[in-house]
């Protein structure tokens, strides 16, 4: 655990994978400010995100610019089964 604020918290990278189109007709993409909503809401509850994995496009430029958490893996889409690796 670490130290954030004064208090403990658990450090944790949060797996995106579930934000991907997954072929339905309903899927919606990730609105912008979700990320931040989700990385808040586990920030009050004593979990500190440190990293991202499997994240959609469409939330990489969020991560980075308004969190600054790196995006540490990401699938491109369910149908790309070859991983990029990012720093």
């Amino acid at each position: 655990s670490t130290r954030s604020g004064g208090r403990w918290s658990v450090p944790i990278v949060l797996d995106l994978a579930a934000l991907f189109p997954d072929g339905s007709p309903h899927y919606v993409p990730p609105q912008r400010g979700l990320l931040l909503g989700v990385v808040e809401t586990l920030a009050d509850s004593g979990i500190k995100v440190v990293g991202l994995i499997n994240t959609p496009q469409e939330l990489e430029m969020e991560a980075a610019q308004q969190l600054g958490l790196p995006s540490l893996l990401s699938k491109g889409s369910l149908n790309s089964r070859n991983a990029n690796f990012k720093v």
